[in-house]
């Protein structure tokens, strides 16, 4: 089928000249959408619920709050009144009589030469000379002095300590002198010359001659001879050769004790945080053994950062093993208490908050905890170690509070006790 020709449509208002008698009237052609048509109610709900998804996320939410109440009462307490307390004369030092007042004096002997023994010579303490011959055992003074001549030099010497030469006397034959003598030597004068107890630790040491040149190289180590150190009288004796240098030097120990150089030993453990530069030290110490193998565990601790951590406002005492040091055999059981200003007190005291304890045992610290129903103390991370806080000390407390611990092996400490069992036998 053809498609019209456009001459072909149908005559329009638009295509004739209009006629002066017809009404100007619209083609109802072109005004087919005059009539309204009803809306549909749907696209207008839609938009409204598309507006909600959007909106409704991004709204505020309030966050949940719980209901307030009245703040809780504040603890009254009563300021207690002090008094003046009354000083006390200091008591007596009971080692007042013993302390040193001034450095003792050192008198060092002067180096000089002096024959001893013989018939005309006497066992006794020529001017300012400090030996004198010595009995041997079971012998008498009388016949110590009339023993074969010796002749006894002391020198003048860089060493530290008394160096001197001993030789036969005059008119001794060979033979003779290759025998010993017994002297004794008083060091009284010079005991104190250095610390630690410079005059115990004397003793007799034989040396030879290439001992006194300093420059002298591969030179024998001085040889111990035995020697009797009587400290109270400050004297010593010993056997001395005819011919032979000796000198007096103090040993790295005596009776007071050792005071030799201690290092490092493999039994120490030491290390250093790389982070932190903290340099520790521990020394295990050995405990008497006990029955079967239960002997407690005792060591020794340093730690650098325990000192770099306090401050003014902490207490900055030393531990009773030294700075730095922390040796707590026994451990203890703390309280603690909050500042007074939480409770509207304009003060720096410490007061009451609540029952508490923390207790520090071996090499753990843990907080006890009370239970409000049974009124049992645990410990915060309960690994079965009974915890009980009894009354009945004779501790100075009110109403004489000590606490008892049992650790699940069966051990039993106990804190604040004072009178142990057995203390009246053992006091």
């Amino acid at each position: 089928m053809d498609l019209p020709d456009e001459l072909d449509l149908p005559e329009s208002r638009w295509h004739r000249p209009p006629q002066p008698d017809e009404p100007d009237i619209p083609d109802a052609s072109w005004n087919r959408f005059r009539e309204a048509k009803p809306e549909s109610p749907w696209p207008r709900r839609l938009a409204a619920v598309l507006s909600m998804i959007v909106v409704v996320p991004m709204a505020y939410a309030m966050p949940a709050a719980a209901e307030s109440r009245s703040a809780p009462s504040v603890q009254k307490e009563t300021p207690v009144k002090g008094t003046k307390v009354p000083i006390r004369p200091a008591m007596a030092d009971p080692a007042g009589k013993q302390a040193w007042k001034a450095p003792p004096t050192v008198t060092w002997p002067k180096p000089q030469t002096v024959e001893l023994g013989g018939e005309a010579k006497a066992a006794t303490l020529a001017s300012g000379f400090p030996i004198t011959l010595a009995p041997r055992e079971g012998a008498s003074a009388k016949a110590a002095a009339a023993a074969d001549p010796v002749k006894v030099e002391l020198l003048d010497t860089d060493r530290l300590g008394l160096a001197l030469r001993v030789s036969p006397g005059q008119g001794v034959a060979t033979a003779k002198a290759a025998g010993k003598t017994r002297l004794r030597v008083d060091y009284s004068g010079f005991r104190y010359a250095y610390g630690g107890d410079y005059g115990a630790r004397l003793r007799v040491v034989k040396l030879e001659e290439c001992a006194l040149d300093a420059k002298a190289a591969d030179c024998a180590p001085p040889e111990p001879v035995k020697t009797d150190n009587n400290a109270k009288d400050g004297t010593l004796t010993a056997d001395f050769e005819a011919n032979g240098l000796y000198a007096l030097t103090a040993a790295a120990s005596g009776p007071s004790g050792d005071h030799s150089a201690t290092s490092l030993a493999p039994s120490a453990d030491w290390s250093v945080g790389t982070q932190t530069g903290d340099f520790t030290w521990s020394y295990e110490m050995r405990t008497p053994p006990a029955l079967g193998g239960d002997e407690p565990e005792f060591g020794l601790g340093y730690s650098s950062q325990s000192v770099d951590g306090r401050t003014s406002s902490t207490n900055n005492q030393a531990s009773w093993v030294g700075e730095g040091f922390d040796l707590n055999p026994g451990g203890f059981i703390e309280r603690r208490y909050k500042s007074c200003m939480l409770d509207g007190k304009k003060t720096g005291d410490l007061c009451w908050d609540q029952d508490n304890a923390v207790l520090s045992l071996g090499s753990s610290s843990v907080e006890l905890v009370k239970d409000a129903t049974t009124k049992q103390w645990r410990p915060k991370r309960d690994d079965g170690t009974r915890i009980e806080a009894l009354t009945g000390a004779t501790n100075g407390d009110n109403n004489g509070e000590y606490w008892r611990v049992t650790t699940p092996d069966g051990t039993q400490y106990t804190f604040g006790l004072n009178r142990l069992p057995g203390w009246v036998s053992g006091k």
